[in-house]
This record gives C-alpha cells, sequence and structure tokens, in this order.
C-alpha cells in the first residue's frame, strides 16, 4: 500500500513496468482480488507482461473469476501489438477455472497441444472440472518419469469423491513437498472429511514439511466444519505457537471457522483485522455469525454498510433472519432484493424464503414465492423441495406436501423428515410410520431427528405400541427420544411409567424431558409429580414462564389457590414475564394479527357484530362457554367473558367477514387452542360451512361439518378444570426440533397464562407483517416482547345480546379496579425523573428568569422527585433559554443530597463546565435520526458519539456517572420512521460508552403502542431492560398508553415534564412532554408506587404555568377543577 502510495504521488502508477510489479507483488501477498483488478486498471494500454501478470493473480482462485480470465483473454486478443505466445496458455487454463476446457480444442487448432507445460494445464483442468478420463488419456500420451503428475491424477479422483484412491495415489509419490500436501488435504476438507484433514496435517507437520499459507487456509477450513471441538482448539493452540502471519484468504476462513463455532468476538477481532481489506466474502461470513449468535441487529448493520451485495450477502441476511424467528423481516428483505435487478436469487435464496412463509403459515405469500422461482427459471434444489413440503405442511396442505415429496427424483433423509414432521403435525401416525418403512426400502437410514418426529406421530396419535416399538428400534436414543417417549407414555395415562423411565434413563435429563413430565402429570392431575417435574425445571430453567403457569394452574383446578399465590409470588420474584397469545391470519398478502379483546383492528366494529350474531346462533344450538379453561379466582361472569373473545375466534370471524363462502380458512395461533375455543370453532365449521384449518403450536385441528380431525384426543383427556396451554415439551414433536427451524412464531413454547389474556392489540393488524406504511418498519414486529398487555374493559364478551354490545356495565367501580390489576403485569415501584427545568423549559420562547427556575428546582425536590434534571451546559447561540446553566446549577447544588440532580452536556467542553458549577451528575444526548442530529445536535450521529466517548472518559475519570438519551426513537418529521435497529445501535453504543441508564425518547411525540414495542424489543435486545427509561412527548395523546406498555415490557423509569413546560418545536401540533402529574395520577390508581406527592407536584404545575402566564395544568389538575365545578352544582340543586 506504502509503494503504491508512492507510485501514484510520483506519478508512476500508469507505467506497465511498475503495474506489473504491484500485481505480482499482490499475488505474493494474497491481496484482495477488487485491490488487484484496480491496479490493473489504472494503466490505460496494458503489454504482455501486465495482462500475465494478472493471469498469474487469478490462477490459484480457480472457478470464481473465470469471467474476468475469459474477458482478460478477449482484450489481448483484440490487441494487434500483443503477441500470445506458448507460455500465456497454460496460465489462461489454470485461471480460468471450469472455461479452461474450451481452451483445449482451441490449443489443438493453434497446434500447441503437444508443448508439455500446456499439457499439463489441460489435464489440471480436466481432473478438477470436466471428465477425469480425459485427464487419464492426456496422461497416457505424456513421456515416462511424470510420478509428479500423481498430484492432478488424485485431485481427479477426489473430485469424483473417490479418496481411497486418491490417497492411493498421494502415498504412491515418492517424494511430497508442500504442494502434494496441500492437494491432499484439500481433497479431504472439500469432501467432508475434516477430521481426516486434520489428521493428515499432523501427519505433514511429522513429516518435516513446513506449511505454506494455503496449507492454513486449507486447514482452516476444514476446522469450520469439524465436529470435534477439542480438534480445532489443538489446532489453533498450534496456530498460534507458529505465530503465523495469515494472508487475506487464511484470515477469511479463520474469520468464517470462528463464525461457525459461534465465537463471535474472536470473529470480529480477525473481521477488524482485515481493515481496508474487508470484501463482500467476508463481509457475508461476518454476517452469517453475527446471525448465528442471534445479533440480528448488528448483520443487518453490517449489510446496509455493504457497498457491493452479492447473492451470498442477501443469502446470509435473509436466512438469518429465518433462521431466528423473524419471518417476516425474510420475506420483506427478499422483496427488497427483488425490486433491484441485480443480484438474481437463486435457489438458496428461495429455500429460505419459503421457509419463512410456511413458518408465519402464509399460503398465498407462499405460492407468490413459487411462481417466482418458476417465472425465473430458478432451478429448484433438494432443498427448496424439502422446504416446499415443510410450506405446505406448516400451512395445512398435506396432499400439496404429499405431491411434492413425489416429485422428487432423489430424496434425501431431510425430504423424509419434512414429510414425516408434516404427518406428526397434523396427527397422521401411522402414515408417518409407514413412510419411514418406505424411507428404509430405499436405503436411507432414519437418523435422529426422524426418530423424533416418528416419535411426536405416535404421540399425537395415541399410538403407544407402535411408539414403543420404534424407541426400542433405535439403538443409542438421545434424551431427546426419550423425552418423547415420556411425552407419549404420559398422554395414554402411563404416568408413573413415565416417572420411571425418568428416574432410570442414563443420560443426563433436560428441561424437555421434565416438561413432558410436567405435561402429562396437568392432564391426569398428579400433583405430586407435578411438583417434582416443575422444582427440576425451575433450576433448569429459571426464566421460563410456561413451568411456573403449569404448576400454578394445576393448584388453581384444585383450588388451592394460596399455593397459586406462592407459585406467582416465585415467579415475580425471580422477574419471570408472562407472554401474551394471539393469532393471526393471512388475506391479500399481508398478515392479520389478533390478541385476545382486540379492538385496534380497522374493523373491529364488523368483527364484534359478527361475534354476537354467531354467539346467537351457537347458543341456539346447543353451546355453553367452558368457563372450566379460566383458573382464576373470579366470579363465573368474568369467566365467560373471558374465554369469549380469545384470538382465535377473533382471526376466524375477520376470516368470514373477508373470504369468499365455502373457502378455506386458516389460523394460525402461538398457544395451544384452548377447549371452549375449540369446541366453538367445531360448531361455526357446521353453521358457516366452511372447513377451518387451525395450527396451534403444538398440532393442526382440521375443523369441517363440526368435527375435528384429532377426534376431540386433545380436549378429551383434559380434565374438567384443566387448563388450556401447553407444556415443556409439546416441543420437540412437530416441526422445529426436526428441521431445526428457531422461529418464535411456530416453536412450541410453554403457554404463560390460564387462557389469552383479555388484552387490546399494541399492533394494528390491518397493517399486517408486509405492508409499507407511514411507520415502514411496523412489519417487523414479530412477537410482543415481555409481558406488556394492554387490558380493554374485562365486560366485552364473545356471546354479548345486541343491547348489551357496549362496555356499559353496573358493577362497582371497585370490581372493576380488582378485575383489571388481575393480571397488568406492572411493577410495583417506578422512577420518575422530573426533566422540566431542562427540556421542558428549553422549548419555551418566553425566557424564565434564574430566580424562577431555581424556586421550580426547590419546589420539585420538595415533592419527593429523587431525580431532577436541572439544566443543561449548551451554547446560549442554540438555546437562550439555559443561559443562566452556571448560575442555576451553582445555586440548587446543596440540594444533590436530596435529589440527583443531572445536567446536560453535548461535548467535552460542557461537560467541563458543567463540573466546574458542581454538577455531581451529567447526561448526554444522542439522536437515532441523522438529520435531527445535525439539525439539533450540529453533527452527524457517528460524530456525536465520538463527541460522548470524550464525554464519558472524562466523567469516568472523575467518578461522575452519565446518564444517555436517544432522541427520535420513534420517528422525526424529515425523514419519517426511525427502524428499531437504529435506535437500538445508537442505545447499545451509549450503553458500551458506560451510561449507567439510557432513556429512549419519542421526541415528536409521534409513537403509539404499535410502534413503541417493536422498538423497544429491539433495544432490549442490546442493553439490558433495568438500565432503560422512556420519555414520551404527548403530539397525538398517546403518551400515557405508551408508558403503560413499556412498564408492562419491564422499563422501570419514566421521564417527564411538570404540567405548562415544553411545547416540542420538532412537530406541528406538538404539545410537549406528557405532564409528571398525570403519569403520577395514573400509576397510583394503578396501584404502583412513585415516591411522589401528588399534591405537592400539583402545586408545582400551577405554579410554573402561572409564570408562563397559562391557566392550563396537567389533564388530572383540569379534570379535578371539573369534578370540583360539578360537585359544587350539585350541592346548589
Amino acid at each position: 500500500m506504502q509503494l503504491h502510495a508512492h507510485l501514484i504521488q510520483n506519478s508512476l502508477h500508469h507505467q506497465n513496468h511498475w503495474v506489473s510489479f504491484l500485481i505480482n507483488q499482490c499475488t505474493r501477498l494474497r491481496a484482495p482480488p477488487p485491490y488487484t483488478r484496480l491496479v490493473f486498471d489504472s494503466t490505460p494500454h496494458p503489454n504482455i507482461h501486465v495482462f500475465t501478470s494478472m493471469l498469474q493473480f487469478y490462477a490459484p482462485l480457480g472457478n470464481v473469476y473465470s469471467n474476468q480470465v475469459v474477458s482478460l483473454y478477449q482484450q489481448m486478443q483484440r490487441r494487434e501489438d500483443i503477441w500470445l505466445g506458448t507460455f500465456v496458455y497454460p496460465l489462461l487454463i489454470k485461471s480460468s477455472g471450469i472455461a479452461g476446457i474450451a481452451f483445449h480444442a482451441h490449443v489443438v487448432k493453434l497446434g500447441l497441444a503437444s508443448d508439455r507445460y500446456v499439457r499439463n494445464a489441460v489435464m489440471s483442468v480436466y481432473s478438477k472440472y470436466g471428465p477425469v478420463e480425459h485427464a487419464r488419456e492426456v496422461l497416457d500420451e505424456m513421456p515416462g518419469g511424470v510420478w509428479w503428475i500423481g498430484i492432478t491424477w488424485f485431485l481427479g479422483y477426489a473430485r469424483m469423491k473417490d479418496l481411497e484412491n486418491a490417497r492411493r495415489c498421494f502415498d504412491d509419490v515418492p517424494e511430497k513437498n508442500v504442494v502434494s500436501w496441500n492437494a491432499m488435504l484439500s481433497a479431504y476438507a472439500q469432501n467432508g472429511c475434516p477430521e481426516e484433514a486434520l489428521r493428515l496435517f499432523d501427519d505433514m507437520m511429522d513429516s518435516g514439511v513446513q506449511p505454506n499459507e494455503t496449507t492454513w487456509a486449507v486447514v482452516i477450513s476444514a476446522c469450520s466444519s469439524c465436529g470435534d471441538s477439542s480438534v480445532v482448539d489443538l489446532f489453533i493452540q498450534k496456530l498460534n505457537q507458529k505465530r503465523m502471519h495469515l494472508s487475506y484468504f487464511g484470515k477469511t476462513a479463520m474469520l468464517d471457522m470462528y463464525a461457525k463455532r459461534g465465537s463471535i468476538e474472536s470473529a470480529r477481532e480477525v473481521f477488524d483485522e482485515l481493515g481496508v481489506y474487508k470484501s463482500s466474502g467476508t463481509c457475508n461470513a461476518m454476517i452469517s455469525a453475527y446471525a448465528r449468535v442471534g445479533d440480528l441487529t448488528s448483520a443487518r448493520e453490517l449489510f446496509d454498510k455493504m457497498l457491493e451485495r452479492d447473492v451470498i450477502s442477501w443469502n446470509s441476511m435473509i436466512s438469518g433472519y429465518a433462521q431466528n424467528g423473524q419471518s417476516a423481516l425474510a420475506i420483506d428483505l427478499f422483496k427488497d432484493m427483488t425490486a433491484s435487478d441485480n443480484p438474481k436469487p437463486n435457489e438458496v435464496t428461495m429455500a429460505s424464503v419459503i421457509s419463512a412463509c410456511g413458518h408465519l403459515g402464509a399460503l398465498e405469500i407462499g405460492n407468490w414465492a413459487v411462481n417466482f422461482l418458476t417465472k425465473h427459471h430458478i432451478n429448484p434444489s433438494i432443498s427448496v423441495y424439502n422446504s416446499l413440503i415443510s410450506l405446505y405442511s406448516k400451512c395445512g396442505s398435506m396432499d400439496d406436501a404429499k405431491r411434492i415429496f413425489n416429485e422428487i427424483k432423489k430424496r434425501n433423509v431431510v425430504s423424509y423428515n419434512a414429510l414425516i414432521s408434516g404427518f406428526a403435525a397434523h396427527g397422521h401416525g401411522m402414515e408417518a410410520v409407514k413412510l419411514m418403512m418406505k424411507m428404509k426400502e430405499e436405503f436411507l437410514e432414519p437418523n435422529r431427528e426422524t426418530y423424533i418426529g416418528i416419535l411426536a406421530a405416535c404421540s399425537h396419535a395415541g399410538l403407544l405400541e407402535e411408539g414403543q416399538k420404534i424407541f426400542e428400534s433405535i439403538k443409542d436414543p438421545d434424551v431427546d427420544h426419550y423425552a418423547c417417549l415420556v411425552d407419549l407414555l404420559g398422554r395414554v395415562g402411563k404416568v408413573d411409567e413415565a416417572k420411571n423411565i425418568v428416574d432410570g434413563m442414563q443420560k443426563e435429563p433436560h428441561a424437555g424431558l421434565y416438561g413432558s413430565l410436567l405435561n402429562a402429570s396437568r392432564i391426569h392431575k398428579r400433583i405430586d409429580l407435578a411438583e417434582f417435574a416443575a422444582s427440576e425445571l425451575f433450576e433448569l430453567e429459571p426464566h421460563n414462564s410456561g413451568n411456573y403457569i403449569l404448576l400454578s394452574n394445576m393448584y388453581a383446578s384444585a383450588g388451592r389457590w394460596d399455593d397459586v399465590e406462592r407459585v406467582r409470588e416465585a415467579m415475580r420474584n425471580a422477574g419471570v414475564k408472562k407472554a401474551t397469545g394471539w393469532s393471526w391470519v393471512e388475506y391479500n398478502g399481508k398478515m392479520h394479527k389478533f390478541i385476545a379483546g382486540d379492538r385496534s383492528h380497522e374493523m373491529s366494529d364488523q368483527i364484534y357484530r359478527l361475534l354476537a350474531e354467531l354467539g346467537r346462533k351457537l347458543r341456539n344450538s346447543g353451546y355453553i362457554a367452558d368457563k372450566a379453561c379460566v383458573l382464576r379466582d373470579v366470579d363465573e361472569e368474568e369467566k365467560e367473558e373471558m374465554v369469549g373473545t380469545h384470538s382465535e375466534k377473533l382471526a376466524v370471524c375477520f376470516t368470514l367477514l373477508v373470504t369468499e363462502p365455502k373457502s378455506v380458512i386458516r389460523v394460525v395461533k402461538n398457544l395451544r387452542v384452548c377447549r371452549d375455543c375449540h369446541t366453538a370453532i367445531k360448531m361455526i365449521s357446521k353453521l358457516e360451512g366452511r372447513k377451518i384449518i387451525l395450527r396451534d403450536n403444538n398440532r393442526f385441528h382440521h375443523f369441517s361439518d363440526g368435527q375435528c380431525s384429532c377426534g376431540d384426543y386433545w380436549t378429551s383427556v383434559w380434565p374438567s378444570a384443566s387448563t388450556c396451554t401447553m407444556s415443556s415439551l409439546e416441543k420437540p414433536l412437530v416441526f422445529d426440533r426436526i428441521q431445526e427451524f428457531s422461529s418464535s412464531i411456530c416453536r412450541s413454547r410453554r403457554a404463560d397464562d390460564v387462557q389469552e389474556a383479555t388484552s387490546c392489540s399494541t399492533s394494528n393488524s390491518c397493517d399486517g407483517e408486509y405492508t409499507r406504511d407511514y411507520f415502514s418498519f411496523s412489519h417487523r414486529t414479530s412477537s410482543f416482547g415481555r409481558n406488556h398487555k394492554v387490558f380493554r374493559s374485562s365486560f366485552e364478551s364473545w356471546f354479548l345480546p345486541d343491547d348489551q354490545y357496549s362496555s356499559k356495565t353496573n358493577c362497582n367501580e371497585k370490581d372493576v379496579t380488582r378485575k383489571f390489576l388481575n393480571g397488568i403485569g406492572l411493577p410495583k415501584f417506578v422512577k420518575i425523573v422530573e426533566v422540566g427545568p431542562r427540556d421542558g423549559l428549553q422549548n419555551e420562547k418566553k425566557i424564565v428568569s434564574a430566580t424562577i427556575k431555581i424556586e421550580l428546582i426547590h419546589m420539585l425536590v420538595s415533592s419527593g422527585l429523587s431525580v431532577v434534571e436541572a439544566t443543561s451546559f449548551v451554547s446560549p447561540k442554540w438555546v437562550p433559554q439555559l443561559a443562566d446553566a452556571k448560575d442555576v446549577m451553582e445555586a440548587v447544588r446543596h440540594l444533590d443530597g436530596s435529589a440527583t440532580l443531572p445536567v446536560l452536556t453535548p461535548n467535552l467542553k460542557g461537560f467541563e463546565a458543567a463540573v466546574a458549577a458542581g454538577a455531581k451528575q451529567v447526561a448526554v444526548f444522542a439522536s437515532a435520526s441523522e438529520s435531527f442530529s445535525k439539525a439539533n445536535i450540529n453533527c452527524s450521529i457517528e460524530e456525536s458519539l465520538i463527541r460522548y466517548r470524550a464525554v464519558t472518559r472524562a466523567a469516568k475519570e472523575l467518578s461522575i456517572p452519565v446518564r444517555g438519551y436517544v432522541s427520535c426513537a420513534i420517528g422525526c418529521p424529515e425523514e419519517g420512521a426511525i427502524p428499531p435497529s437504529k435506535v437500538a445501535y445508537v442505545a447499545k453504543q451509549l450503553y458500551e460508552m458506560g451510561c449507567f441508564e439510557i432513556s429512549l425518547a419519542d421526541t415528536t411525540g409521534v409513537g403509539t403502542p404499535r410502534t413503541v414495542v417493536p422498538m423497544l424489543e429491539a433495544v432490549m435486545a442490546v442493553v439490558p431492560v433495568e438500565k432503560l427509561a422512556v420519555h414520551f412527548h404527548d403530539t397525538y395523546g398517546q403518551s400515557l398508553s405508551n408508558i403503560l406498555v413499556s412498564l408492562q415490557m419491564g422499563i422501570g423509569t419514566v421521564d417527564s415534564s411538570v404540567a405548562g413546560l415544553g411545547g416540542c418545536p420538532y412537530a406541528k401540533g406538538a404539545s410537549g412532554n406528557v405532564a409528571t402529574e398525570d403519569v403520577v395520577y395514573m400509576l397510583s390508581e394503578l396501584g404502583v408506587q412513585t415516591n411522589v406527592d401528588l399534591a405537592k407536584l400539583l402545586k408545582v404545575g400551577d405554579f410554573i404555568s402561572r409564570h408562563l402566564g397559562r391557566t392550563s395544568g396537567s389533564k388530572i389538575a383540569i379534570a379535578s377543577g371539573v369534578k370540583t365545578a360539578d360537585s359544587s352544582d350539585d350541592s346548589m340543586a
């Protein structure tokens, strides 16, 4: 690089002599191909020496750059001043990969075929790419004394996967040099024998032959595929001892090895070492590494930064989404890929996309992907066929799944496993067993996944005898197979026998095994065994809510409410959160999602009218709501209401409204369908004349003419007061264990409550997963995070008479509050951070005197607030309101013992001024919006982060805590919606700087629960939730609901401004921060403590509003005034 720069400075970089010299150095140093090609292109008229130097560079790279080699040859042919001598053709043939075969006929016509160097090159290309017999013919024509040609010959055997003959030829070579060893090592590595490659490498070391860079690259690649981690660790130790300076290719191989082993830090270290030599290949490997450990934010960040993306780049990101449960994002990214002409999707792309459609149960979109595949003439690989089997199986179309299976000319084990898993999910146990027999007839041996699928199928179909025989046929069953057997025994009532299996097993038990036993105990009311299984699960999975819930539900079904409370208290103490149940359906290419009691959908009115109408029809047909599916200590009326609006009922009604009569209804549910919904949907199928296919997280239910394909097996075994949720190991059963999919949508999980909570959706269902509306990232919401249920009125029931369709009721207010708080999941205490003196006042055009500000801070602290933002040390030119920051800080610094008084510091200069004024805590203010950052922080996001790193370093030296802000966490006027991944990136940077708390600010107040949730989920993936706070402006009156949903997701700190402060200048119609009084009042009414005296706080609001010349205070102040006036009027009357 230094030599190149020197040549450029002296204008020598165009001269052929120096260009040829530079290319030769690139060949020696294994420089990245894009850089080397730029060197070649720097001369306007390359001579023969430059061309041959470039061919020598391409020669070791193989088939990847064959097009470039052919292009070089065509350029040379067009040049009249260049004569192609005999010496050029060996280089051309070796460097053009498979295209070198075409040169054989060419050199024959030119009369150059007798040249031994040409012959060697021709034999080499045939041994690698062409019929190996042709290589033998060329070899036979050569004179004797060619033992060294054996190297090329055994490469031919290696290409044919005949490693035995390849090794025989290798052993016959009398004197092996490093090239010989490398050739045989490559043969093993490229043919799936990494352990053999590593053993051969040891032999090479013992022989005294020193490995070169190629050796290390080949052996590192072998390590990537080696299953024995101890062997790999030993190799890495040898590599470190040798202190090898790896080339670009060696480092790329090392990066790939670390990526496949999940060593993300080591992979990132190698990636950073590459510096300017990073290529699309290294970026692709790093994206795969991030995806493998589930860090999709970092993977997408790197993907977005790539200047040139090849098809592998897109495939890596799409498969990363699909394999980490983000199926909607995988499909959305595929649509982005198809919108551009380059690169074109290939069969790997399509396999990932079709798999993602299967996870979602999106048959319509899946068929669109299939049509795309056909239209663009993409040749489907066996992986695509297998994905299609899974797609149709997971969408309830087993006939199509079987059709695809039969179309495959050469099926592999995965093909059989995919169809077996489909049979298992649909309860077709005997078909699964017969398919395994057919598999053996085709001389394919079942693997562990096959047996898991077969045992699952037997369990779903109640085939005890067949399942036991299959288990006994497994040569070395692992713990997953034992878990399936326990599940099978438990379902047919042999619970004690299942317990004996657990006790007598020689394997180390895992959570799935005890989960199966817990579920069996639930089904058959064996609380003694349930307590045993649950105690083990609490040790193995202390944060899995399903284990707590199932045990709690068993106690509830037995009326042991004290034990219920004990388990739930343990759950709360452990910080375990409950998940929300939802159902979704596909319509017009969109996924419509529903939560129990959901009224956020644009068709809610029509849906609920149809619910009421169906309710009358069902009751007339003998339907009685199954209140046993609610295991809470509540009255019977509320139990009926709770089961009335489960999400699958809403989804079914929506589909009845929008689809053609007689068409099939397909519903996907993330939890197990409850008995009441199962009964109701059976009856609806008869009343409406529809076939309804419901996929819950355990199996399929095909409802038709009042019957279900499960034969009510799953409901008849439940006790009368059983839970409506599922257990730990209904999980190894169908798709996900067998095919190792990890979709959070399809993966069976232990249910988190006795039924779906009556909650409102935080996602606008009609926008779906695939639309790009104003908030373009809304389709990314694939789950609802940690226990953030926003409860509707508990009086909205599914089967309400028309005259009771509204939510009006005569129940007293105390009952309403009790019912509302029964499961809302809020924290017991919330910390309030008062930001009014800084954030609120800085937006006021009317200058407030320092005296008023000081009194304001005193009053806020006296109201009990423990954190009050005092001021900001910014330039008076930017914010004239805060020009008196030094005076204010010096006047209130004595209050620091009573409350924490952080001050904002935009840079190191501001930090020093704040410290000089007595600040004991500071804050830094970043943004997730580039335009906002440039307009209001006067620099880009990255530049601001550089500033704040300097501030946090200086603060650390002085032991001063630093608080962080991320503004525009939802959107901004210029950029519109801000992607959650971008917010997560900025928050992660602040966290890594050492900020003890990071406040996520919806600066323009455009957020709603639908957009707040995915943002919080993205941030919580990279920053611990206990480090986070939220700060919502109230432009559209959504702040309180946004705060509520944030608290339910685990946030424990809220920023707000006392009433009267701050109209937000960043969005039209903004009304500034939500009033602190309103937040405190809302939380106190919900039983949440804040340590704030609301009466004193209301006086503070009156104080500052009066000085700003405003009459309006907080909403609670206004409401209180109206209520007082009404009371006065009543007394006068």
